[in-house]
């Protein structure tokens, strides 16, 4: 075999054991070289990696947010253009830090029917039946997931998507199941991401409401904005540099020890499944429940704060301004926004609609964090004790807020 020793015929069935066992390692050992090696002379499998990770990780992600002022991503899924779409994401790569990205011409947009968690669950339930289904069986669930969900169902930004072109043999290592837990992992920090890009615009709007003077009144809501925008933040800071980044580079590393294609694409599946459960979109449904509501949450203060401020500036000023300079005219318009300013604040219902958004999000976060101190005591994983710690660094939620029984009381039992 391989012009090295004679294949001859034997009566012994070990002789042809160890003839086959001989030749599968040295082509598996060929065929793990012509991954490894750079391009031109092989596929630059790590290079691929590190791209992977700067597209649906947002590693490097320069080029997404100016993809989503762009895109218009809030109509609903089925009247967003994918072929727009494309066009926007490359002028965005080629304006980004990852223009020079070899891999990036194999980056498009695609539109999924189905949830996010639809798409979880069905990954969780299929690893428990892999050894009962061949590839083909495992092919065709995974491309059955579009019919959990309504198609069209939601806006674009809840289903926007990243696809990767493959061609043989890359297609061994990023199959078709590989793939979706890269584009489960990209919508999920998509909607975080967005999330925060609303509340970052109140925190503007509320910028040009500071010349009014009306900081005492306005602090409450300010307070809760920015509570909320903390939240966000470090849970996306976990998600990304807690997590993600570690994976990968701990993953990227281990490549240097495997021996066959089979070990890499065994560490290349465990590297998902860590990170889709360390980032909770697997084995723990509740936790992930609990985040949904608080992003929910998140995002219809930021809607609704945005609809207001929109309301109150986009209302004509009725004074005549001719033969006024710049400095009265602003002087005119700060009077006219102050007075509708203090008008809605005086009515009752404004005040009760902000109280009840903070009443909401401050029982959903404790309910959030409690759930987690729950769980790390039920089986203890250090990435919870991690999550609990960022989100309640200074223990506010855990002490000032908590009235009543201790907030990480263990459970009655």
């Amino acid at each position: 075999l391989g012009g090295r020793v004679p294949f001859q015929y034997s009566r012994k069935r070990r002789d042809y054991a160890e003839a086959i066992d001989s030749a599968y390692r040295r082509s598996a050992s060929a065929l793990l070289n012509l991954f490894m090696r750079p391009q031109p002379e092989g596929l630059d499998l790590p290079g691929r990696l590190k791209s992977l990770r700067s597209f649906f990780f947002l590693s490097k992600a320069d080029w997404f947010g100016h993809f989503l002022d762009t895109a218009d991503l809030e109509r609903p899924a089925e009247e967003v253009p994918l072929a727009r779409l494309d066009g926007l994401l490359d002028l965005a790569v080629r304006a980004s830090s990852m223009a020079a990205d070899p891999f990036r011409e194999d980056i498009s947009c695609g539109l999924h029917s189905f949830r996010v968690e639809d798409a979880c669950h069905r990954m969780v339930k299929g690893s428990h039946e892999e050894d009962k289904e061949d590839a083909a069986s495992v092919a065709s669930g995974i491309s059955s997931i579009a019919g959990l969900g309504v198609a069209g169902e939601g806006s674009g930004v809840r289903s926007l998507t990243l696809k990767y072109r493959t061609a043989w043999p890359l297609s061994i290592l990023f199959s078709k199941t590989i793939l979706l837990k890269y584009q489960v992992i990209f919508r999920h920090l998509l909607y975080c991401r967005y999330v925060e890009r609303k509340l970052v615009e109140v925190w503007v709007d509320h910028q040009y409401t500071k010349e009014l003077g009306l900081d005492s009144s306005f602090s409450p809501y300010y307070s809760l904005r920015q509570r909320m925008l903390h939240f966000c933040r470090d849970y996306i800071y976990y998600a990304t540099v807690e997590v993600l980044e570690p994976q990968s580079h701990e993953f990227l590393a281990s490549l240097s020890g495997a021996e066959t294609i089979d070990d890499v694409l065994y560490r290349h599946e465990q590297f998902l499944e860590g990170c889709l459960r360390e980032v909770l979109l697997t084995e723990h449904d509740n936790l992930y429940r609990h985040l949904s509501k608080v992003l929910q949450t998140c995002l219809t203060f930021a809607h609704n704060l945005r609809r207001f401020s929109h309301s109150i500036g986009g209302e004509p000023i009725e004074e005549p301004e001719d033969g006024k300079t710049p400095a009265e005219r602003r002087l005119t318009r700060v009077r006219h926004s102050t007075q509708k300013y203090l008008a809605l604040l005086s009515q009752r219902h404004y005040s009760k609609m902000m109280a009840k958004w903070k009443t909401i999000f401050e029982s959903q976060l404790q309910a959030f964090l409690r759930q987690i101190q729950q769980e790390t005591k039920a089986r203890y994983e250090h990435f919870l004790k991690n999550l609990a710690t960022r989100l309640d660094y200074n223990e506010y939620y855990s002490t000032v807020l908590s009235s009543g029984p201790e907030m990480f009381a263990p459970p009655e039992r």
